[in-house]
């Protein structure tokens, strides 16, 4: 009779049982915690893009409605926390700044919070500014006889008009001290011999023709201009985009204001 030998193998005791799930839960947890971490570091990342991009766009729409002339711009995003710093030529009021009408640049530092997430931009503005020169044309001689003026506060000119000195009209800032509340008629022609100077929300109506010699022609955005005859220019000229222009007649440069004949070359703005 044949006998059989067995092998004496032992199995798992139960501590080693025991110590393989123990060790098993340590690497499920330990990789939980990795994975929720990871996922949190992933949400986080996402957000913090998010927020930049946010900000960029509050950014490009500030900049547009600097370059457009507003003098408040706003930030129309109220989901986000947005703070304005180290403001140059303005001041910050919440979401808004107000510029200063007269400067032509704006800087500040803007501070975007939204939970944990925060990020910071310091940039610059320009508005849009542009000047041009055209040939010399000649047109109408001013007529002889001219009432002379000192002060620009007089509002209604029933006369032909006559400023011999450099005129400068400013609303200070604040359109509510605005002298003639913004509002300046010329019933017939008026003459700016030593140039002219327009700041923000101003009016001027002339009913016949308008010159200016001398100096500078500057409107500011925001500034209307009627002129019911010709308007005639020997003088630097500088215009903001949004200066409104209204010339029923032609506008010509002028080389000689004592040897004016006909305006033969009309300046249309764009």
């Amino acid at each position: 009779m044949k006998k059989s030998h067995f092998n004496n193998e032992k199995g798992l005791t139960l501590i080693e049982l025991l110590g393989a799930i123990g060790l098993f839960a340590i690497v499920i947890v330990l990789s939980a915690t990795a994975l929720t971490q990871a996922i949190g570091n992933q949400e986080k990342v996402s957000h913090s893009i998010s927020l930049n991009k946010e900000m960029n766009l509050a950014i490009n729409d500030l900049r547009n409605q600097y370059k457009e002339g507003m003098d408040k711009i706003c930030i129309s995003d109220v989901d986000i926390q947005y703070t304005f710093e180290n403001v140059q030529n303005g001041t910050s009021n919440g979401n808004c700044i107000e510029a200063d009408p007269v400067q032509d640049t704006l800087s500040f530092t803007l501070t975007a919070s939204n939970g944990n997430n925060q990020t910071e931009i310091s940039t610059a503005f320009e508005k849009k500014s542009f000047s041009y020169s055209v040939n010399r044309a000649i047109g109408d001689k001013p007529p002889n006889e001219f009432t002379e003026e000192d002060d620009i506060s007089g509002c209604i000119f029933e006369d032909n008009t006559l400023f011999n000195k450099y005129v400068n009209i400013s609303t200070n800032g604040n359109q509510n001290k605005a002298i003639c509340d913004g509002e300046f008629l010329f019933m017939k022609s008026v003459a700016f011999f030593g140039g002219l100077n327009v700041f923000n929300h101003n009016t001027i109506v002339v009913n016949e023709n308008m010159y200016v010699i001398g100096n500078n022609l500057s409107l500011s955005n925001h500034v209307k201009l009627v002129v019911k005859g010709n308007l005639y220019i020997q003088a630097n000229e500088q215009y903001k985009p949004n200066a409104r222009i209204e010339v029923h007649g032609q506008v010509c440069k002028v080389e000689d204001i004592n040897k004016i004949k006909s305006c033969e070359i009309e300046i249309n703005w764009k």
